[in-house]
C-alpha cells in the first residue's frame, strides 16, 4: 500500500475515536484497510458488493448561517434537521439529496451536514 499524506497524526486520532465510538465498525475499517484487494471507492465498494447504507449527520450546533455571516447557535437548517438520521440506501439514493458527495443542495445555511456509512442493517425477529 502507498504511504499516505497523515497531517499531525490525524489517521491515528480519528481510528481511536472510531474504536471508541464503534467498535465494530473500526474493525471493519481496519480489515478493509488492510486487504490489498478491497474496493478503492464508495463506487467500486458498491459495485463488488451491493448498495450500501448511508446516514444523514445533520450538525447540532455551530452552522454557519450565510445570509447573516455568522455562526447559528441553533444549529442545521429546517431541511437538513429533517433528515437528521435518514438511511439512504445505496449511493443513488444518497446523491439525489447529496449529490457527488457535496452538501445538501436544498440546505439554507453552511451546515456541513453528511451522510456517512451506516453499519449494515440486521435482520430483526
Amino acid at each position: 500500500m502507498p504511504p499516505v499524506f497523515d497531517s499531525g497524526g490525524m489517521r491515528g486520532r480519528l481510528r481511536a475515536a472510531l474504536r471508541r465510538q464503534d467498535p465494530d465498525l473500526a474493525a471493519r475499517v481496519e480489515e478493509r484497510l488492510a486487504d490489498p484487494d478491497a474496493p478503492k471507492t464508495w463506487e467500486q465498494d458498491e459495485a463488488a458488493n451491493g448498495p450500501l447504507d448511508w446516514q444523514y449527520m445533520a450538525c447540532d450546533a455551530g452552522a454557519y448561517d450565510a445570509a447573516a455571516d455568522r455562526q447559528d447557535p441553533d444549529g442545521p437548517c429546517e431541511a437538513c434537521a429533517a433528515l437528521d438520521g435518514h438511511i439512504f440506501i445505496g449511493l443513488d439514493e444518497r446523491f439525489k439529496v447529496l449529490p457527488n458527495f457535496d452538501e445538501n443542495r436544498r440546505c439554507t445555511k453552511v451546515c456541513a451536514c453528511r451522510a456517512i456509512p451506516a453499519p449494515p442493517r440486521r435482520n430483526v425477529g
